[in-house]
């Protein structure tokens, strides 16, 4: 039934808009919906960098290098990660220090960190 809808949509139009692509997603909104959803996106567009997060910075080639050498050199069973017990046994981090590392990366949820989650 959705893809019949979507389909009926696209043939008979030669542009899409963001209200047909609303009543894709949400086809039982009726026009008071999709008016307060378009409102939604128009304030956030307005709003413009409040919403927005900046960019990272780039990380130089020599410093992706050196971190690169130093996550190897942790990676003590070359698995690709390195876990909270590497990290105690290098003496890098005493356990709670690790454990708490660990937790707080962004991205890990099995407790191991890869190239970019140790970079971060």
């Amino acid at each position: 039934k959705m893809f019949d809808r979507v389909s009926s949509v696209l043939a008979v139009k030669k542009a899409f808009s963001v209200e047909d692509l609303m009543r894709v997603i949400w086809p039982y909104s009726g026009p008071e919906h999709l008016r307060l959803m378009r409102g939604w996106g128009e304030d956030m567009h307005g709003a413009g960098s409040r919403w927005r997060v900046p960019t990272p910075q780039v990380l130089p080639e020599e410093e992706l290098e050196a971190l690169t050498a130093v996550f190897s050199f942790h990676d003590k069973d070359h698995s690709g990660t390195v876990t909270a017990e590497e990290l105690i046994h290098a003496g890098l981090l005493d356990r709670e220090a690790a454990l708490r590392f660990i937790a707080e990366a962004e991205g890990v949820t099995d407790g191991q960190l890869d190239l970019h989650a140790f970079g971060d």
